[in-house]
């Protein structure tokens, strides 16, 4: 019979990969937006955009990890996918909304 305190149990990787992925996303996103923004005002103001929504995604990636790992151990994973699922849906909204140019500043 084995020993019940030596399992070992197979966590998922995919969170850690999400915030992993926002974070390359949003500094790719800052570093494109920084390089080209002088070019002209048109750029300036598209890329700013791009910056904005590379934020959004990197407040997403980084949100998922905790509240995954923290309730990993529950008995119940359906609350905890609830609101991952509904913090990524609200977070889709904010990216595609910063990309809009009526929400540029004048």
């Amino acid at each position: 019979m084995e020993d019940p305190t030596k399992a070992v149990y197979e966590v998922s990787r995919v969170p850690l990969f999400l915030h992993i992925l926002g974070a390359v996303v949003c500094m790719g996103c800052s570093a494109i937006f920084h390089l080209f923004k002088d070019h002209s005002p048109g750029a300036s103001q598209y890329l700013s955009r791009i910056d904005y929504a590379g934020i959004s995604v990197m407040i997403t990636g980084s949100s998922i990890s905790p509240v995954y790992y923290s309730y990993y151990c529950q008995e119940n994973h359906t609350y905890r996918n609830i609101y991952i699922t509904c913090m990524s849906v609200a977070s889709t909204a904010v990216f595609v909304v910063s990309l809009w140019p009526k929400f540029d500043k004048p």
